[in-house]
């Protein structure tokens, strides 16, 4: 057990100030008419009336919005509005490309949703995800809301800078990946009390050892945080680290830091999911960080055959 003054780990994940950059803000619920996207007319817009049922595009704090017709619908939205409550359907995607929207209510997220350059996602009430959540920008940040990543969800970093999700606390039952996809070494930031639950995982990729937000993928966060779950490790672009490197993983300056991954303990070592070697973990929470170092590679078959008959002599040399 490790004890920081304020990061929690319990599961098996930067934020960017000063740019007007893309936002997420969780802060009443709203009831009204809800308005369900059926793509009558040119078939992605939020702002076209003729997408939506009544030909009416939902823009008012009455109105809620739903992206859920079975359609497998594409919505792009890049206008300022409010909204009382947002749904997107698990066969749907919604993209907050430069507009603004505000949820007065609650977000349930099956589907898709996607934040991406100067986007601003703002809801008021709970946020649940249990499909895909992308932090395609520099920053998103919330406040005076709960943000629960179900344990069939997935929080995705793939901004070139950091992404940061500010509120009044996130829970992360399911998986964070900082990098999007196999070899997309990025860093996501999430500042807001987090607690990584039993269910978690945190997947993080190491191409190199250069820079955070293209060689390795780091989760980082500036305030409390609870550490568990599952921590998996991946190497990309043939990338085979020496012993010497050393890898922050998880960092910032966190206020309090409590736990570690379930998987791995503290000066244990954790295998790449792919059987290339393997690290040795560190809980380094006085220096604010879990780092991996001291890779040690598996021996390929050919060589495992030529050291046998060496440590089959030092053995019987010793009996």
């Amino acid at each position: 057990m490790i004890k920081v003054n304020k990061l929690f780990l319990t599961g098996a994940v930067r934020v960017c100030i000063g740019l007007a950059l893309p936002v997420l803000v969780l802060a009443s619920q709203a009831t009204g008419q809800t308005r369900t996207f059926d793509a009558g007319g040119n078939g992605t817009s939020w702002t076209d009336p003729a997408n939506w049922s009544d030909d009416n595009a939902p823009d008012s704090a009455a109105e809620s919005a739903s992206i859920d017709a079975g359609g497998a619908f594409d919505v792009d939205l890049n206008s300022t509005l409010t909204i009382a409550n947002l749904t997107v359907g698990a066969d749907d995607s919604l993209t907050v490309s430069s507009g603004n929207l505000t949820v007065n209510g609650t977000a349930t997220t099956p589907g898709t949703v996607t934040i991406n350059g100067f986007g601003t996602f703002i809801t008021s009430g709970a946020w649940t995800n249990t499909g895909t959540v992308v932090f395609d920008a520099y920053t998103l940040a919330g406040a005076n809301g709960v943000f629960t990543n179900a344990p069939t969800g997935t929080l995705a970093g793939s901004a070139y800078n950091g992404i940061g999700y500010v509120g009044s606390e996130f829970h992360n039952e399911g998986t964070i990946s900082p990098g999007f996809g196999p070899g997309d070494g990025k860093y996501l930031t999430i500042a807001t009390t987090t607690y990584l639950e039993p269910t978690s995982i945190l997947d993080i990729e190491i191409g190199g050892i250069g820079n955070t937000n293209v060689d390795f993928d780091q989760l980082y966060t500036p305030t409390s945080i609870f550490l568990g779950g599952t921590l998996n490790v991946s190497l990309f672009n043939g990338y085979t680290p020496t012993p010497l490197s050393t890898y922050a993983i998880v960092s910032g300056y966190m206020t309090d830091a409590t736990g570690e991954f379930a998987n791995v303990a503290d000066g244990q070592r954790i295998m790449t999911l792919g059987g290339e070697g393997s690290f040795l973990v560190t809980y380094d929470i006085d220096n604010n960080y879990v780092a991996l170092s001291d890779f040690q590679p598996v021996p390929e078959p050919a060589t495992a055959v030529l050291l046998l008959p060496a440590a089959l002599a030092l053995y019987r040399r010793r009996a």
